[in-house]
């Protein structure tokens, strides 16, 4: 069927109300915000928007992102740190067997993303969600809807063409709200010629991701009505369902805030929607902002990342988990209160010791001189099910041949603060880096046990995807190849700043992992299907 072009307008006019600072701890600022970034969706399916052709552009080099240090030469004398950390009992090579009432990690399929829009664009970062007939993947590539059916692709495009923006788009988060059958996106933009950074959202009209979509963008760069010379980076995308009213609930994107000058961090920023706004198409819409964060044992809290959330939680509060982006003994654990009131509230509820973490060393990859830039220990996926927070981040670590990478996976009692376990997996000689995690679904339950995604990497292998199990307390399964890498035509100088793994909310004990590993090119993201056989 021929359809016209698709054509989309985009309006930015932003209007304020009132400034309102916690009192009580004076540790955030905190406003909020009523702008008119609505845009009404137009009868057209996806399938009529032109399929871009493959371009070449500049991708973000090494120095943007240093996470919270202030120089290069600070950045690198931190990477020289070889202080070898302390062992712990809960470290495990990846072929020890320990879990056996799984009998096998079945991985039902395996493919990578077809046709890359963009050939030198790094880091990868691809993020999944399913739906009932969907998949959706995005990664700073671009868009990609496959058939859950036959993984057939229904569609791709550039966030520039779908967008219709001009500017650099990357780090994408997607999301599917099984409660609310909405599909939900999210990237942030920046250009630096003009000084200018937004954080666009996209919410489906309905369960099919081909078909309507509602568009809105809020400027990035703005701490409530105060506008700054900073942009947003890594953004983080959390739901919240409130466990009396499963359709109601917060949206949550949270940013680290860099200066366009010198690229240093500045602090970290959350923006609270409620997500009845966003998913009616209303086109006035109110937000909250919450910035410059203070911790009461920690300087500026940089990387605040808020769970993915797989259960309700009361009034639908929103929890939050942080690391010491340079390493350290302690993590921390915020709440969000009331987020659909007229005054929602941040609070830091613990400081957790946990045995000390480390930067890790550069990663190796075969056949290259040049070195995989790890960067730091921020924390790459935080997951909430059952009043219990998982949280996974990477770590130097040394087997006694030499400091290597290992994923730390942290679980926490969110009605104590309390840590429950902790544990880290890896091998001598191999890098195990950017872990994404699930819990198991067994029926309409959550258990304890985490199906966790990794890539693995040494000077005699190149970057490769694996999953393995763990029983959140001290037991692992074996690790298994998902897919390997391949030689990249040119040097990978980064990996991805993350992986993706999301359960099928539709077929019992199904789950889908988006990984970046070495590719043709530099890198490619595959997409694998699997499931847990008893």
């Amino acid at each position: 069927m021929t359809m016209k072009p698709f054509k989309l307008l985009i309006v930015l006019i932003i209007s304020f109300s009132f400034l309102s600072i916690n009192s009580f701890a004076q540790n955030y600022n905190r406003q909020k915000v009523s702008f008119t970034g609505g845009i009404k969706p137009v009868a057209v399916n996806l399938y009529s928007i032109p399929q871009p052709t493959p371009i070449v552009e500049r991708g973000i080099e090494e120095t943007k992102e240093m996470g919270p240090f202030k120089s290069l030469e600070e950045f690198e004398s931190e990477q020289k740190r070889l202080v070898t950390p302390k062992q712990f009992v809960n470290i495990h090579f990846s072929d020890k067997e320990e879990i056996s009432y799984f009998s096998n990690i079945n991985i039902v399929t395996s493919f990578q993303e077809n046709s890359r829009i963009k050939l030198t664009l790094e880091p990868g970062d691809p993020s999944i969600a399913v739906g009932k007939n969907h998949i959706v993947m995005l990664n700073n590539d671009g868009i990609y809807i496959y058939s859950k059916e036959n993984n057939k692709l229904l569609y791709k495009n550039s966030y520039l063409n779908f967008f219709n923006s001009g500017m650099s788009i990357f780090d994408p988060i997607v999301m599917f709200d099984v409660e609310n059958n909405k599909w939900i996106f999210t990237v942030v933009a920046r250009d630096d010629d003009y000084y200018q950074s937004y954080i666009y959202i996209a919410i489906s009209k309905t369960d099919d991701p081909t078909e309507e979509w509602y568009y809105y963008v809020t400027d990035g760069g703005q701490d409530g009505k105060t506008k700054t010379s900073y942009w947003a980076d890594r953004p983080y995308l959390s739901i919240s369902s409130d466990s009396k009213n499963k359709k109601k609930g917060a949206i949550v994107i949270t940013s680290n805030q860099y200066d366009f000058y010198n690229y240093f961090y500045q602090y970290c920023k959350v923006r609270l929607f409620n997500k009845e706004d966003l998913y009616s198409g209303k086109p006035l819409i109110e937000y909250w902002d919450f910035w410059r964060f203070k911790s009461k044992l920690t300087s500026d809290i940089f990387n605040l990342a808020p769970a993915t959330q797989l259960t309700p939680t009361n009034d639908a509060e929103i929890y939050f988990f942080q690391t010491n982006a340079n390493g350290g003994n302690k993590v921390y654990l915020w709440k969000l209160s009331n987020p659909l009131s007229n005054d929602p509230e941040m609070e830091e509820i613990s400081s957790i010791s946990v045995t000390n973490y480390y930067i890790p060393p550069m990663c190796p990859v075969k056949d290259q001189r040049k070195y995989i830039n790890i960067f730091d220990c921020r924390v790459l996926n935080v997951v909430l099910a059952n009043n219990i927070l998982y949280a996974g981040y990477n770590s130097k670590y040394d087997w006694g041949s030499g400091n290597n990478c290992i994923f730390r996976i942290l679980k926490i009692s969110t009605e104590t603060g309390e840590l429950i376990s902790e544990s880290g997996y890896g091998a001598n000689g191999y890098w195990y880096m950017f872990p994404c995690i699930i819990p198991i679904k067994d029926g309409n339950r959550f258990s304890d046990t985490l199906l966790v995604g990794f890539v693995r990497s040494s000077n005699s292998i190149y970057p490769e995807s694996r999953v393995v199990l763990y029983d959140g307390t001290s037991k692992w399964g074996k690790s298994y190849l998902v897919s390997e890498g391949i030689k990249p035509k040119e040097p990978m100088g980064r990996l991805g700043d993350y992986n993706s793994i999301t359960v099928d909310p539709f077929k019992n004990s199904s789950y889908w992992f988006a990984s970046c590993i070495a590719g043709s090119y530099l890198w490619t993201t595959n997409i694998a299907n699997i499931e847990l056989l008893k």
